[in-house]
Protein backbone atom coordinates (compact mmCIF):
# COMPACT_ATOMS: atom_id res chain seq x y z
CA UNK A 1 0.00 0.00 0.00
CA UNK A 2 2.80 2.38 0.90
CA UNK A 3 4.41 1.85 -2.48
CA UNK A 4 1.10 2.56 -4.29
CA UNK A 5 1.17 6.25 -2.74
CA UNK A 6 5.07 6.51 -3.49
CA UNK A 7 4.36 6.32 -6.60
CA UNK A 8 1.23 8.24 -7.06
CA UNK A 9 2.98 10.61 -5.10
CA UNK A 10 5.60 10.80 -7.50
CA UNK A 11 3.37 11.21 -10.91
CA UNK A 12 0.38 13.71 -9.13
CA UNK A 13 2.45 16.73 -10.83
CA UNK A 14 1.68 15.67 -14.49
CA UNK A 15 -1.84 15.33 -13.42
CA UNK A 16 -1.92 19.04 -11.69
CA UNK A 17 0.15 20.15 -15.07
CA UNK A 18 -2.39 18.45 -17.64
CA UNK A 19 -5.40 20.17 -15.28
CA UNK A 20 -4.31 23.49 -15.38
CA UNK A 21 -3.69 22.82 -19.04
CA UNK A 22 -6.93 21.82 -19.68
CA UNK A 23 -8.56 24.62 -17.16
CA UNK A 24 -5.75 28.08 -17.11
CA UNK A 25 -7.76 29.41 -14.40
CA UNK A 26 -8.00 26.45 -11.53
CA UNK A 27 -3.73 26.21 -13.02
CA UNK A 28 -3.45 29.41 -11.48
CA UNK A 29 -5.52 28.47 -8.21
CA UNK A 30 -3.25 25.32 -8.09
CA UNK A 31 -0.21 27.23 -8.22
CA UNK A 32 -1.21 29.49 -5.72
CA UNK A 33 -2.21 27.02 -3.54
CA UNK A 34 0.45 24.72 -3.65
CA UNK A 35 2.94 27.60 -3.97
CA UNK A 36 4.59 26.87 -0.33
CA UNK A 37 3.34 23.23 0.08
CA UNK A 38 4.90 21.42 -2.99
CA UNK A 39 6.71 23.78 -5.53
CA UNK A 40 6.85 20.62 -8.07
CA UNK A 41 3.21 20.69 -7.92
CA UNK A 42 2.91 24.38 -8.40
CA UNK A 43 5.61 24.73 -11.42
CA UNK A 44 3.67 22.00 -13.01
CA UNK A 45 0.04 23.56 -12.77
CA UNK A 46 1.51 26.78 -13.55
CA UNK A 47 3.39 25.69 -16.47
CA UNK A 48 0.02 23.84 -17.40
CA UNK A 49 -1.72 27.01 -17.16
CA UNK A 50 0.63 29.13 -19.19
CA UNK A 51 1.03 26.93 -22.51
CA UNK A 52 -2.92 27.73 -23.40
CA UNK A 53 -2.73 31.03 -23.19
CA UNK A 54 0.36 31.21 -24.96
CA UNK A 55 -0.84 29.54 -27.33
CA UNK A 56 -3.93 31.74 -27.89
CA UNK A 57 -1.52 35.21 -28.11
CA UNK A 58 0.71 33.38 -30.06
CA UNK A 59 -2.18 32.03 -32.56
CA UNK A 60 -3.77 35.55 -32.49
CA UNK A 61 -0.27 37.21 -33.51
CA UNK A 62 0.58 34.76 -36.42
CA UNK A 63 -3.06 34.97 -37.55
CA UNK A 64 -3.51 38.96 -37.79
CA UNK A 65 0.38 39.57 -38.90
CA UNK A 66 -0.14 37.81 -42.13
CA UNK A 67 -3.12 39.22 -42.99
CA UNK A 68 -1.24 42.00 -42.31
CA UNK A 69 1.84 41.41 -44.22
CA UNK A 70 -0.11 40.16 -47.01
CA UNK A 71 -2.20 42.99 -47.44
CA UNK A 72 0.87 44.49 -48.06
CA UNK A 73 3.29 42.92 -49.93
CA UNK A 74 -0.04 41.99 -51.93
CA UNK A 75 -0.21 46.16 -52.63
CA UNK A 76 3.52 46.96 -53.10
CA UNK A 77 3.59 43.52 -55.49
CA UNK A 78 0.46 45.01 -57.46
CA UNK A 79 1.64 48.68 -57.58
CA UNK A 80 5.50 47.52 -58.84
CA UNK A 81 3.68 45.08 -61.36
CA UNK A 82 1.35 47.55 -62.45
CA UNK A 83 3.74 50.49 -63.09
CA UNK A 84 6.19 47.96 -65.10
CA UNK A 85 4.18 47.11 -67.52
CA UNK A 86 3.17 43.98 -66.18
CA UNK A 87 0.02 44.49 -64.98
CA UNK A 88 -3.14 44.04 -66.97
Amino acid sequence: MKNEKLQWKKWNWLLYGFLGFLCPPLGFILFVYYDIKNPKIAKSAGIGALIPIILIIAYTFLTEFSNFFEDLFGGLAFLLLGLSGFGG
